[in-house]
């Protein structure tokens, strides 16, 4: 349960960092790209000490680390849409897809009561999609969102793969999966901003707000550091628990 509550802390944390780079740097996606990046540095010092190997974990960390990237990629948008506590919200709903997979796949069902709780969330999903964004007012609301749609399932294969990791391979294997991720997103996010020829924010920093720009370098490392540890959290915590109490433990608290 401790591993389960650190995740929370460093996954909340991370949010609102993310939406503190999005506000306030002048390129998000180069801040997000730093993050991984000083992730990948970090996972991969560590697998080199640890030094196990395995091709299936390298792939299954490169593939969540494909569908990292895919989730901030409309995490951001999504953001200035509807601000950060309906993304927020909607983020930790797609706890639905690992769980409906740990259930069909690994046999771990979830209790009558976790049922009806994810059934409710069949309502919730469609009722914070269309909420309005922020105390800023940004937000279109206007109905039902494609892209809040597109985010709760691209996070959901995320938290799939690394449910599917926790269970087919051994903890030892920890540090290759966690450094096959973040190179996988880096290399996808840098991808991203070359063929985008993302060169900054699209919309100005408001400086009247006595707010200065904060630096890219320095965002993105306190990003990569909450990055690493969220997800190493989770990892463990998913070696103790089942999926059915893990996943909606976490978005609850979160």
């Amino acid at each position: 349960m401790l591993f389960l509550l650190l995740r929370v802390l460093c996954s909340t944390s991370f949010s609102h960092l993310v939406r503190l780079t999005q506000s306030r740097v002048p390129r998000p996606m180069a801040a997000m790209a730093i993050n991984y990046g000083i992730g990948a540095i970090l996972c991969c010092i560590w697998a080199a000490l640890v030094g196990a190997w395995d091709v299936t974990t390298a792939w299954l960390g490169a593939v969540a680390g494909f569908c990292y990237v895919g989730s901030l990629l409309l995490l951001l948008p999504a953001m200035r849409r509807s601000g950060v506590a309906v993304v927020g919200a909607v983020s930790q709903l797609s706890m639905m897809v690992p769980v409906a997979v740990a259930a069909l796949v690994f046999r771990e069902y979830p209790s009558a009561i976790q049922g009806a709780g994810i059934g409710l969330t069949m309502l919730a999903l469609p009722l914070l999609s269309a909420a309005a964004g922020g105390n800023n007012g940004s937000g279109s609301g206007g109905g039902f969102s494609v892209l809040t749609l597109a985010l709760f399932f691209s996070i959901g294969a995320s938290q799939t793969v690394m449910k599917q990791w926790s269970a087919l391979r051994p903890a030892s294997e920890l540090a290759l999966y966690s450094a096959a991720l973040f190179v996988s997103a880096t290399v996808f996010t840098v991808g991203w901003m070359i063929a985008t020829r993302d060169t900054g924010r699209s919309e100005p920093i408001d400086e009247a707000a006595e707010r200065p720009p904060l630096g890219e370098w320095t965002v993105g490392a306190i990003l990569g550091v909450a990055n690493v540890l969220q997800l190493i959290f989770l990892l463990m915590a998913l070696r103790q628990l089942p999926a059915a109490v893990v996943f909606p433990a976490s978005a609850a608290l979160g």
